[in-house]
């Protein structure tokens, strides 16, 4: 294995330790940022797309939630939210597409106020 995947895959399971761990977007001591979730997710074999946001919490203050699309042709089956729950562990809703803008970004605000 290559040492840049190496290390790649390193910072991946640093981040899912934390993230099980309570540390994730502004509550509990760390921090981590959105980014960093979302390219976990994407890593996964069946994930295209994926927008993580936090949402408030009343023990943890905020916890985070993802939005999952997945790959053409790939179905939904029962162990797959459990997976990727490894990395958000409070949920993970799969849909068929995120908001976006013209410009291609992902309306956050939007996946807020679901």
């Amino acid at each position: 294995m290559g040492r840049r995947r190496k290390v790649r895959r390193n910072v991946l399971e640093e981040i899912s330790r934390k993230v099980l761990y309570g540390g994730l977007c502004g509550y509990g001591e760390h921090r981590i940022g959105t980014y960093e979730i979302e390219s976990a997710l994407v890593e996964h074999e069946r994930v295209a797309e994926a927008a993580v946001v936090s949402v408030p919490d009343e023990i943890k203050g905020e916890v985070p939630v993802a939005f999952v699309v997945l790959k053409e042709g790939v179905e939904r089956y029962k162990g797959l939210e459990e997976e990727l729950k490894k990395v958000v562990p409070k949920a993970v809703l799969i849909v068929d597409k995120l908001p976006k803008t013209r410009s291609g970004k992902i309306m956050r605000r939007l996946l807020r106020a679901i």
